[in-house]
């Protein structure tokens, strides 16, 4: 009986699994139709001279965010499961936390066994997130990996700019779609003249929120 168990609860696994990565495709067709006009939704009016760090800043934002919300449509709604969470993704798949799918893509279980292979009992914990952690997993991911796209504004200093910059806060809303606000005080001058901005955001044109509710409901039903 406790076998077959687990047989079932595996099964029940390949489900959801097939359920995340639907959800994936969709969120990577609507990812890339990012509206350019709303991504590009500035507070500060700039002088024309320093419009080129502005942009920069801004692009910096968006693209940041696009490839952590790739990673999360990926990833079941994580964006660093094994780092941040301390998931175990390993050769045994029934023995792990989730499926290692090409390389360095790790899809945790929404529902498994977390019980070793050789307990012979049944434990079915869920590793499904809410749209909350989302939120924090996406605004975590903006918030770290913006200064390697940012690397310093070297290329302006070229140009006899000097930025000034402080660590950004990210504040990410998923819901019929997924806004991401930077606020990141940056104090840039040039030759004796001198400009403080912060604001910067970025609008994705996808329900993500919906499909974690599908996704959801087909984890209930099970």
């Amino acid at each position: 009986m406790v076998k077959r168990g687990q047989v079932t609860a595996f099964i029940i696994v390949g489900i959801l699994i097939l359920a995340v990565l639907v959800l994936f495709f969709v969120l990577q067709q609507g990812v890339f139709e990012q509206k350019a006009e709303e991504a590009r939704r500035i507070a500060e009016q700039v002088p024309l001279e320093f419009e080129p760090i502005q942009r920069y800043t801004q692009d910096c934002a968006a693209i940041v965010a696009e490839r952590g919300l790739v990673r999360l449509g990926q990833q079941g709604g994580y964006i660093r499961p094994d780092e941040w969470h301390g998931l175990h993704f390993g050769e045994d798949l029934t023995d792990s936390d989730g499926l290692t799918l090409g390389g360095d893509v790790h899809v945790p279980y929404w529902l498994y066994n977390s019980a070793a292979n050789r307990a012979n009992v049944i434990q079915l914990p869920t590793l499904q997130p809410t749209i909350e952690q989302m939120e924090t997993e996406l605004g975590r991911w903006v918030t770290e990996e913006l200064q390697f796209c940012q690397d310093g504004y070297r290329s302006f200093a070229e140009q006899g700019f000097v930025v000034e910059q402080d660590a950004p806060d990210v504040v990410v809303s998923i819901g019929n779609n997924v806004q991401v606000q930077v606020e990141q005080p940056l104090r840039v001058s040039r030759e004796g003249r001198q400009i403080d901005m912060s604001h910067f955001f970025a609008e994705f044109d996808v329900n993500l929120a919906h499909l974690h509710e599908v996704a959801s409901t087909i984890w209930q039903a099970q």
